[in-house]
């Protein structure tokens, strides 16, 4: 239907959008069109409406029209893909120009008549790019470039692809097509590909069929891209079989099939394109949890197909990609990762130096069986102290191996298969293998940099070494007697800037009673609760963070001992800007015991001391093959500090005191916002009251059963989710005989230790009540989201159901018994888990905050090699190989 608004005879730009769910979702985009510099009679818009008919509200667009709007075109297509919506606007637009818009963004006022004045000075471009960015708020720019290097520093320009390949940048979101082109060589959207890959897809065809693929690149024309909402788990919305396969790479290898040329080359303006889509997809698996969720039963046809793309990439173009800075691994694998053919990578990267130890790390990448390798320092044969080999892992598959290598310091070679390899401060672009000893280089830019950038990079690396300068005097303050006697060599404890009663604050604990020659400092934001709480006890050793006192103790301490990694707590922004990296060693502490793959995010974290808890999560770190890049040296089991406090609770409550039948359901990703600068996330209450996560819980807590079983034995049932679910509770309807608990103002351990069984799904609260010998029991229902990778991390060494430390049920029935059985049975595991617990738990003494300091205090040692045997011995023909599932 045609809405009542000015009819448009020749529109120069058509907007084809689309719209399910909330009817509101594109007032943004309809707002930015409105704003447009350009006369809004020259824009129409055509929405499809993809709404079942029964949950349709009027669309915005249907209401008075302003007298800057823009033609609007409403058409209905219930339940259709976003292709099929595409399409069926794609065939009533008729304007000029078409681009293809999701509602979740938006355009900057002059990005139209930035692109109709280039569309005037060169006739002859067949596509605009605009430039995709992503909305910010705050202290930062309104709009923030999605990447600092790339194509669109060079200003607005007129490429031809096949004369500068290198220039194609990230094409698709954003990109106007003249739409008689579109219908002359009858192009539509492919249905079959997904929306990951259906937008470059259609600008690779689209290129291909021009006589020459020339295209504009407009710096000054900006295209935000928001950020889709969230409404659902990962995958959720594929659960029609026909739309499962649109996570596959199909669409991006027939675009290889139709650009191959009769000597079988593929244009090298088609590799860049698939490059870059290639590598979001490896960018995608980067976070703590895949942000493309393939189903397990798809991976291997998906490995398949990149293996497929990749092999016909050419490796020298792989290196000259700029549309997305590639990070070295990723070149690595792009080049070289699926190939049948055994790869060394070219130099070694010496990645840490170890000043207080005498050691220095470094390691090389190679694909296939493990290469001869030979380390000589100050020219004399050694074996690594420790090392392994870690897995770059990918969707499941280890695509490249890197070989990591402590060794003692001084004047370094290495042989790689016979061959002296180059030693390289850190692994590095690509690209800079061909940076020039120049400006330039110093920089970090290419011989082919334009000026207008190489001018840029210059007044960043001026104002930063400015900024150092200004900070001077800081650093010599920091130095006076005042500070320097009173922080020299400081620890400095934390848990969250926001929050304690965590490993740090217990570690804190021990130190203060134990050892008082350790100049140990705990930090936390002060008017925070706990702030309040620690500053009642003891003031004389708590700074808040973020002070001037808290700065000078940072610029002086040598450790940071926190239970979380948070760039606040281990590489706070306020000091780096001052340092310009950390001067302190830092001591990840851990959360919890890991049971999952975290080995993506704790990476970035480059602890100098990882401690872990239980031989198998030990061995999940540094075995060869896992994607830690920690080693032996780096992760120590010597447990939890707050195991010491918690056993010495649990052991003061007798059987018949363990009272408490605590359900604590952890967290759902989908059930909350993004989360804000302080680590927190809040809950998204339409979708969390909406949710399967709440219905089923809710049903465990309001059971008849479970409430008479708890009366019968004299348990009270209490409820206690997970503090980012806690904003919640107050509004929920629990039963009288459920008691909600908080996090905040509760001391947790001394419930634990009232603990009579423990409900859980996969928290790793688990492990709390295993330690304390109490029965638990987990209620997955939604297993299937959750260990594909729809929740935080990834699937782990552990295995519910044969590590696990009680039963394991999927249905809301089964739950309930299972529950009532642990009741019946009483305040303690079946013989069968306790066995569990104890092949767990090895050291359970109560001297964990000892084993952590001890293990802190021997890094700060020199190493001496105790013996021939005492090293790990350097390996020349075993380890992993390349292409293996991990």
């Amino acid at each position: 239907m045609l809405l009542p608004a000015e009819r448009i005879d020749a529109p120069r730009f058509s907007v084809v959008t689309w719209v399910d769910e909330d009817a509101s979702s594109t007032d943004d985009l309809m707002a930015s069109i409105d704003a447009q510099r350009v006369d809004a009679r020259r824009i129409e818009v055509i929405v499809v409406d993809r709404r079942p008919t029964a949950a349709r509200t009027p669309f915005p667009a249907s209401r008075p029209a302003s007298a800057r709007r823009a033609g609007v075109t409403v058409l209905t297509h219930p339940a259709g893909s976003r292709a099929a919506a595409r399409n069926i606007g794609l065939d009533r637009a008729t304007g000029d120009w078409v681009v293809f818009a999701d509602p979740w963004h938006r355009l900057d006022r002059e990005c139209l008549w930035a692109i109709d004045r280039f569309d005037a000075a060169h006739p002859d471009a067949v596509l605009l790019a605009a430039r995709p960015v992503k909305p910010t708020s705050g202290r930062r720019r309104a709009w923030d470039a999605l990447a600092s290097a790339s194509e669109w520093d060079r200003g607005d320009s007129l490429v031809d692809l096949l004369d500068e390949p290198e220039r194609l940048p990230t094409v698709g979101t954003g990109c106007l097509y003249r739409l008689s082109r579109i219908r002359d060589w009858g192009l539509t959207f492919d249905p079959a590909i997904g929306p990951e890959l259906a937008d470059a897809c259609f600008a690779g065809r689209y290129l291909l069929a021009a006589d020459r693929p020339v295209i504009g690149i407009l710096r000054g024309a900006r295209y935000g891209i928001g950020t889709a909402p969230r409404g659902g788990p990962t995958g959720a919305s594929r659960g029609d079989p026909a739309c499962r396969t649109d996570v596959l790479l199909t669409g991006l290898l027939d675009l290889m099939n139709e650009a191959r040329g009769r000597d079988g080359s593929v244009p090298a303006w088609v590799q860049h394109l698939v490059i870059d889509r290639l590598a979001s997809y490896l960018a995608a698996d980067e976070p703590i949890t895949t942000r493309i969720h393939i189903p397990a039963d798809l991976l291997p046809e998906f490995h398949d197909q990149f293996a497929h793309i990749v092999t016909d990439l050419d490796p020298d173009v792989v290196a000259t990609h700029g549309a997305r800075p590639l990070r070295s691994a990723w070149a690595d694998i792009l080049a070289h990762g699926y190939r049948a053919t055994a790869w060394r990578s070219a130099v070694v990267a010496r990645t840490k130096i170890d000043q207080p130890a005498g050691l220095q790390r470094v390691s090389y990448r190679y694909t296939g069986a493990p290469p001869l390798e030979a380390f000589l320092v100050d020219g004399r044969p050694v074996e690594p102290v420790t090392g392994k080999t870690m897995g770059h892992i990918y969707y499941g598959r280890a695509l490249m191996w890197e070989r990591i290598a402590w060794l003692p310091a001084g004047p370094l070679e290495v042989r790689v298969d016979g061959v002296r390899r180059p030693i390289v401060g850190r692994w590095a672009d690509p690209r800079s293998l061909t940076r020039p000893r120049s400006l330039a280089g110093w920089i970090g830019l290419t011989r082919t940099t334009p000026t207008r950038r190489l001018l840029r990079a210059a007044t960043r690396r001026i104002v930063k070494l400015g900024y150092r300068v200004a900070s001077t005097p800081v650093r010599v303050v920091a130095r006076l007697p005042r500070y320097r006697s009173s922080f020299r060599h400081a620890w400095v404890l934390m848990d969250r800037v926001f929050n304690a009663d965590d490993n740090g604050e217990r570690l804190f604990e021990y130190l203060r009673a134990n050892r008082p020659d350790i100049n140990a400092w705990f930090v936390i934001e002060r008017g925070t609760p706990d702030w309040d709480r620690l500053h009642s006890a003891d003031r004389s050793r708590l700074v808040a963070y973020g002070s001037f006192r808290w700065l000078m103790l940072m610029l002086n301490c040598s450790w940071v001992v926190s239970s979380h990694g948070s760039r606040a707590v281990a590489a706070p922004p306020k000091v780096i800007h001052i340092t310009g990296r950390p001067t302190w060693r830092y001591a990840f502490l851990q959360h919890g015991v890991t049971k999952d793959d975290i080995s993506k995010w704790v990476n970035k974290r480059d602890a100098d001391l990882f401690v872990v808890s239980t031989i198998p999560e030990l061995e999940s770190v540094v075995a060869d093959g896992t994607g830690y890049r920690y080693t032996t040296r780096e992760a120590r089991n010597t447990g939890l500090p707050r195991f010491d406090r918690l056993l010495a609770k649990g052991g003061a409550v007798p059987p018949d005191d363990r009272d408490l039948v605590i359900v604590a359901p952890t967290w759902r990703m989908w059930l909350t916002n993004a989360p804000d600068t302080r680590m927190d996330r809040p809950v998204d209450g339409d979708t969390f009251w909406s949710s399967r996560y709440l219905r089923e819980w809710m049903a465990i807590l309001r059971s008849p059963d479970l409430a008479r079983a708890a009366e019968r034995h004299g348990r009270r049932i209490v409820f206690m989710p997970h503090p980012n679910m806690q904003a919640m509770l107050p509004q929920i309807d629990l039963p009288p005989h459920v008691e909600p608990i908080a996090f905040e103002g509760n001391d947790v351990q001394s419930i634990y230790a009232r603990c009579a069984l423990l409900v859980t799904d996969y928290s790793s609260v688990a492990f709390n009540a295993a330690f304390l010998d109490r029965p638990v029991v987990y209620f997955q229902f939604d297993r299937d989201i959750v260990m594909a990778g729809g929740h935080l991390g990834r699937k782990g060494y552990f295995e519910y159901e044969l590590d696990g430390f009680g039963p394991v049920v999927t249905e809301q029935a089964a739950a309930i018994d299972a529950i009532v059985a642990a009741i019946e049975h009483g305040p303690a595991p079946t013989p069968a888990f306790q066995a569990r617990i104890d092949r767990t738990f090895v050291d359970r003494d109560g001297q964990a905050c000892a084993r952590v300091v001890d293990a802190i205090e021997s890094l700060d040692r020199p190493y001496v090699p105790l013996d021939p045997g005492a090293a790990l011995a350097g390996r020349t023909s075993a380890g992993p190989t390349g292409g293996s599932d991990a």
